[in-house]
C-alpha cells in the first residue's frame, strides 16, 4: 500500500486491524465518466445489483463547479490539434468490508483535522489562510456524491480523532506481527495461552515475556513476536488506550477499539 501522509497512515492501520476488512484500495480513482460499482466483477459480489457510479463531470456540473475539475491538455496524434480532457480526481482509502449482511464498501476520506475539510491545500510552499475555502468544500461535496451514486457512503476522518495510544499501538503491533518465528502452531499457542493469562496480572510483560522463553525454551524475538502477533489478531486482548509497554504490565481491555470507532465501519 501506498500512503502519501501519517494521516493516512494512522487510519489505513486501523483498517487493516479490523478483520471484517477483506481488501483496502489506497489512491483511489474517481472516474470522470459512469463508471461500474468497485465491487462489479468480484467473486464476493456474485449475484448482487450494484448501482454504477456517476461520472464526477456530471456531479461537477450539478454542484456548479463544472469550471474547476481538473483537465490536462492532449495532442491529437492523427491531427497534431491540442485539446482538453478531464483528469480525474484522486480519493484516499476505499475499504472492502463483510458482515452478516454481505459484502459492502465504505469511502474513507482523510485529513489530519477535521477543521483541514474546509481549507485549501498548500502550494508551492504558500502559507493557508485559515478560514473556509468554498472550493474544497465543494471538492469534497463532489466525492461524497459521486461515491453516494454508487450506493457507497463516504466518512470524512481524521486522524487526530484517534486516540493517540491507540494509534502508537497499532502502529507498533502492525510492524511486528509479520515477523518470522519459526515455531509450530502449538508452539504458539501454548506462549499465547500463558500470556493470556497474565493478562490484568501485576507482572510486567518483559517478565511474562522472560517466562515464556523459559518454559518453552524459545528466544526472546519470537516470544516477542508472539505475544504482539496475538494482540493484532484479537486473540489476546489488552487495553490499546494506554501504553503497550514491555516495562508495564498487561491490561485487560476496558474498550474495544473497533466497538469505539465502529461508526466509520458501518454501511
Amino acid at each position: 500500500m501506498h500512503l502519501l501522509s501519517l494521516a493516512e497512515q494512522s487510519v489505513a492501520i486501523l483498517a487493516l486491524y479490523n478483520h471484517n476488512v477483506w481488501d483496502i484500495h489506497e489512491q483511489k480513482v474517481l472516474s470522470p465518466l459512469p463508471c461500474a460499482n468497485p465491487m462489479h466483477g468480484h467473486p464476493r459480489a456474485l449475484g448482487m445489483t450494484l448501482p454504477h457510479a456517476i461520472g464526477t463531470i456530471e456531479i461537477a456540473d450539478r454542484i456548479g463547479i463544472l469550471k474547476s475539475h481538473p483537465k490536462v491538455k492532449v495532442i491529437d496524434a492523427t491531427t497534431g490539434k491540442c485539446q482538453w480532457v478531464p483528469f480525474p480526481f484522486i480519493g484516499d482509502l476505499l475499504l472492502f468490508l463483510e458482515d452478516d449482511a454481505g459484502p459492502y464498501l465504505v469511502n474513507w476520506n482523510v485529513k489530519d483535522r477535521p477543521v483541514s475539510f474546509r481549507r485549501r491545500l498548500s502550494r508551492y510552499g504558500k502559507p493557508v489562510q485559515d478560514i473556509d475555502d468554498a472550493g474544497a468544500i465543494a471538492r469534497h461535496k463532489l466525492e461524497n456524491d459521486y461515491y453516494l451514486s454508487a450506493g457507497i457512503r463516504t466518512v470524512q476522518l481524521a486522524s487526530i480523532e484517534i486516540d493517540f495510544h491507540v494509534r502508537c499501538n497499532l502502529r507498533e503491533l502492525f510492524t511486528a506481527q509479520a515477523a518470522l518465528t519459526r515455531l509450530s502452531r502449538d508452539i504458539e499457542t501454548e506462549a499465547e495461552a500463558i500470556f493470556n493469562e497474565s493478562v490484568g496480572r501485576p507482572q510486567v510483560a518483559a517478565a511474562v515475556v522472560l517466562s515464556v522463553m523459559t518454559r518453552l525454551k524459545i528466544a526472546r524475538e519470537a516470544a516477542l513476536a508472539v505475544l504482539k502477533r496475538a494482540v493484532w489478531h484479537r486473540r489476546i486482548m489488552v487495553d490499546l488506550f494506554t501504553p503497550f509497554l514491555m516495562d508495564r504490565p498487561l491490561q485487560p481491555q476496558t474498550r474495544d477499539v473497533l466497538d469505539v470507532y465502529s461508526e466509520w465501519f458501518r454501511r
